[in-house]
């Protein structure tokens, strides 16, 4: 229903040009109109119409009903049926009040035009809506509410209608055949229809049984001077070029033809049973002595049976011989006793089809296309709709079964479908995130722990580690180190891995010596890349800045008691300033090598790292270190994982005492 606001008199003010669409489906396939849609005529009002099912009213004049009904027949073909469905389209005439103000005209704005339910029985939306736009002269607007002295209903099939609120959604399940909303002026004493939407339900119907293909006769054909024998071959259609000289039709007129039919079984497609073998005509198209069958020939258009008058010696159009049969014809046969006086025995039989079994090619298919387009609000012109959604996109429009692959730029060739909820209700405030740190290359024997604030993260191997539960580690003690956690535990793991760092955040934040042009930083000091050694010689060599290990230098020999590479080495490895290496036993003995001894005279050994590679507690090699408190008691740590260690410091004490590794 649509509404026009006229003067006191019935002139139409505002409202013109009228516009509605009307569709036709089949199921939820919505079908292309075969033409335009045919319109009655009412006193007082000119209208239009397009293929595409466009309504348009373009004047009504002040002598026009109050409530117009238009007549509107529409016409579709759809899988070579033709469908023809009458509709009627209202609009009411709507005039001022005494007060001579300009008319309020209100119409509803469903959120779909109809709701599609696929063959499974699930609807295309899960809701629907229905709201109310407001017509004052030039401007509309959306009303949020029912307005004063006017009552929104709806009514779900049969059911009785029930008060509606404007956009409110109604559960699509519960519906069966359709919704309907309506819109009542009841100011004065009597309730007055002002504008009603129905939204139908269309359903795919469900799929049919598989069909079975009916057994059938095949008709052959030979060309011989005596009987043939039966064909053996299963094939139905030997094809002009024929299977051992039998062929689907005879080609030429001349000569002696022979006929046999098949039985096919249909469903598997092959020929079951061949009858005998029958004489189709005289040899030379002489007539054979006595009584005999005789045939007659037709070439026919594809798509027409020819007819035959039954009763008569020699019906018109059908010859003795095979007539030239054109690819766009068919051949037929007929036959008939005929007398040794030769005159007709009985009646000729009915024209049978012998050519063409493998059946004509079906129509062209038809390429169909689905236009979408998206609007900010429900659109109400051109302008608003656009080809790709935004951040302020609301609505969604869709043109289905479309024979152009160009799409529509008129908001009324869509169907409009509100695909972004309302806003929800804002959330609590959720806990602040940890703070995560930087704590260098993992160490195996240090303690680290993360808090409900902050968490270390750690870099091990060429992959970085950040804590992810609120507890304290230490690998050496655990026997698991940050890559072995994760590996084995994923997500769950304490330690879970880090991989969207960028190079420069790792030089600066984690990798101890970082540079940024010529300063270098260290833990939490930035210096120049130029200083003194400990020796308080130059040196550009910063890396050794704050080191643990120099001015100690594993490369040191003179501190040795025994190398990887004595005869008396029990083991295999290589050693470099900061890294052991063990390769492997080069005996079954059990013995322990020692690396780093000293005695009384030496000097205290400082406390360093240690990159400790080849080691494994499962096959029993590993390091171990001995050492002194400064109290005077001996201490040892083992170290049976590859990764760094941080080894405290070992004091000398009177006497001879072995300490090292």
């Amino acid at each position: 229903m649509i509404a026009v606001a006229c003067d006191s008199e019935g002139n139409v003010v505002s409202g013109l040009p009228v516009t509605s669409t009307v569709s036709m489906y089949y199921g939820t396939t919505k079908l292309t109109l075969y033409e335009n849609p045919t319109l009655g005529e009412v006193a007082g009002v000119t209208a239009t119409s397009s293929v595409l099912g466009t309504i348009t009213i373009t004047a009504i004049d002040k002598s026009a009903p109050e409530v117009i009904r238009l007549p509107v027949s529409v016409k579709a073909i759809y899988q070579g049926n033709t469908y023809i469905r009458d509709v009627t389209l209202t609009i009411t005439k709507v005039k001022p009040g005494a007060d001579g103000q300009t008319p309020k005209i209100y119409q509803l704005a469903p959120s779909v035009s109809a709701i599609h339910v696929n063959k499974n029985g699930t609807p295309s939306v899960a809701n629907v809506s229905c709201g109310i736009r407001l017509f004052e002269g030039d401007s509309t607007t959306t009303v949020d509410s029912t307005p004063y002295g006017y009552y929104f209903a709806y009514k779900i099939d049969n059911a009785s209608e029930m008060r509606y609120y404007a956009n409110n959604t109604i559960d699509t399940s519960g519906i069966v055949a359709y919704i309907t909303f309506s819109l009542y002026d009841q100011r004065n004493s009597s309730s007055i229809l002002v504008d009603q939407e129905t939204l139908y339900v269309l359903k795919d119907g469900e799929d049919g049984e598989s069909g079975s293909v009916p057994n059938w006769s095949t008709y052959v054909y030979k060309k011989s001077n005596s009987r043939p024998a039966k064909p053996t071959f299963k094939n139905p259609r030997p094809g002009t070029t024929g299977i051992d000289g039998w062929l689907d039709y005879p080609t030429t007129s001349d000569g002696q033809w022979w006929q046999c039919v098949g039985m096919v079984d249909g469903p598997k497609d092959e020929v079951q049973t061949w009858s005998e073998v029958i004489q189709l005509n005289g040899k030379n198209g002489e007539a054979l002595d006595g009584k005999h069958t005789e045939f007659r020939f037709m070439s026919m258009t594809k798509g027409y049976a020819p007819s035959i008058a039954t009763t008569v010696r020699n019906p018109a159009g059908w010859t003795t011989t095979v007539p030239v049969v054109n690819s766009y014809e068919y051949l037929w046969m007929s036959h008939a006793e005929i007398a040794a006086n030769d005159e007709l025995i009985g009646v000729w039989d009915q024209p049978v089809r012998i050519s063409g079994e493998d059946g004509a090619a079906g129509e062209p298919g038809v390429s169909l296309y689905t236009w979408i387009k998206y609007s900010d609000d429900q659109p109400t012109s051109d302008s608003q709709i656009y080809d790709k959604p935004n951040m302020y996109t609301k609505y969604i429009g869709l043109a289905y079964n479309q024979t152009s692959s160009v799409e529509s730029t008129r908001y009324t060739d869509y169907e409009w479908v509100k695909w972004v909820g309302n806003d929800g209700v804002n959330g609590t405030n959720g806990l602040r995130g940890r703070l995560v740190y930087p704590a260098g290359t993992y160490i195996h024997n240090k303690t680290y722990e993360a808090t409900d604030t902050q968490a270390p993260f750690v870099l091990q191997g060429e992959a970085f580690y950040v804590m992810n539960k609120t507890t304290t580690w230490n690998g050496q003690n655990l026997g698991v180190t940050p890559e072995q956690d994760w590996n084995s535990n994923g997500i769950n793991a304490t330690w879970i891995l880090m991989d969207d760092f960028e190079a420069v955040y790792t030089k600066l934040l984690i990798a101890d010596n970082g540079t940024l042009g010529d300063f270098v930083f260290n833990k939490e000091y930035m210096f120049s890349k130029q200083g003194t050694d400990a020796l308080g010689q130059e040196s550009t060599d910063y890396q050794n800045f704050n080191s643990t290990v120099k001015p100690f230098s594993f490369t040191d020999t003179s501190i040795w008691a025994y190398n990887f590479k004595s005869s008396s080495s029990n083991y295999n490895g290589t050693i470099t300033s900061d890294t052991i290496t063990i390769t492997g036993k080069t005996s079954s003995s059990s013995a322990t090598d020692y690396l780093i001894w000293t005695q009384s005279s030496h000097k205290d050994l400082p406390e360093f790292n240690i990159n400790v590679k080849g080691v494994s507690n499962n096959s029993n090699i590993y390091l171990l270190y001995n050492y002194m408190t400064e109290g005077g008691v001996r201490e040892s740590i083992r170290m049976d994982y590859d990764g760094v260690y941080a080894l405290p410091k070992s004091f000398i004490q009177s006497g001879t005492l072995k300490y090292g590794l």
